[in-house]
Formats: C-alpha cells, structure tokens, sequence
C-alpha cells in the first residue's frame, strides 16, 4: 500500500509540468525503413554495397570519391587520402548544410590535418571521420532517422 500510494504521489506531483520541445524533426519517415525497392529520383539515396575502390549508391556503382546527401550526390571529390584534405575540399559539403558529416577515410581511420577540418569547427557543424564502410553505415542510420548528413568518402 505505502508503494502505491507514493507512486500515486509522486505522479500527483508531476501534473503540473508541460513537455517543451525545442526542435521537431523533419516529418514524413516515421516507421519507414530502407526499402529494397527502386525509387523514381533522388528523394533517398543510400549505400547498398562497399568494397575497397568503389560504393553502390542506390543502384549505381561509382568508382570515384563521392559526396553523398539524402538529394544530392557529387561524383570525384578530389582528396586522395585524408591527409590531402584541403579546407577547399569542404566548400561543396558546407554548401549542402548538413548538421552532420561524415567523412570516410578509405579501408582504416585517418585523421585529416586539423587546419583542415577548421570550416567545420568554425561552422560548428557536427563530424566524425571514420573508414569508409563504417561511414557508409552510419549515413544509411541517419539518413533514415530523417538527419540533414553528408557523408563525404574516399574510396
């Protein structure tokens, strides 16, 4: 009894809080998943397959560095290897506005130069630098959660 009725207490006292919230998430996902299915456009793009040298988007397979977005995918980013990260190299993913980056650094984890990466710290845009199959996992994720991510990877 004395359980109960603290519990009952307890519940008495919350009545008086209100749940505030200060972002709402994009709509229009909730209770989606990854469909195996073709769509018609770039509504979703998602990784399908990774191996070292090339990455399946959807249905097409590249073979070249690319900047992926839920919209929008840019074919030959120019770094080689994290370490050829330049700060120019970030421009066409700073003009997508993710709130998330996701920068693949090949078959292992390479950090880029720290100078390089001062857009993103300047911008206080979230990243995390990652190997590539690992960041191709983490976008499919977010890019299902509804999140403005870009994963940006070198083959």
């Amino acid at each position: 009894m004395l359980i109960g009725h603290s519990f009952g207490g307890f519940l008495a006292s919350l009545s008086h809080l209100s749940i505030q919230v200060q972002r709402v998430a994009g709509g229009g996902r909730f209770g989606e998943r990854l469909s195996k299915e073709l769509g018609g456009g770039l509504e979703f793009k998602d990784f399908r397959a990774y191996s070292p040298g090339e990455i399946r988007v959807g249905e097409t397979l590249y073979r070249t560095n690319v900047v992926l977005a839920a919209r929008t995918l840019i074919e030959g980013w120019r770094p080689s290897q994290a370490e050829d990260l330049q700060p120019a190299d970030l421009d066409p993913i700073l003009a997508l506005q993710p709130e998330v980056i996701l920068i693949g650094t090949g078959m292992r984890q390479q950090f880029p130069d720290r100078a390089a990466l001062a857009a993103l710290y300047a911008a206080r845009i979230g990243f995390e630098v990652m190997d590539t199959r690992a960041a191709c996992r983490t976008y499919n994720v977010l890019v299902a959660e509804g999140r403005e991510v870009v994963a940006a990877l070198i083959l």
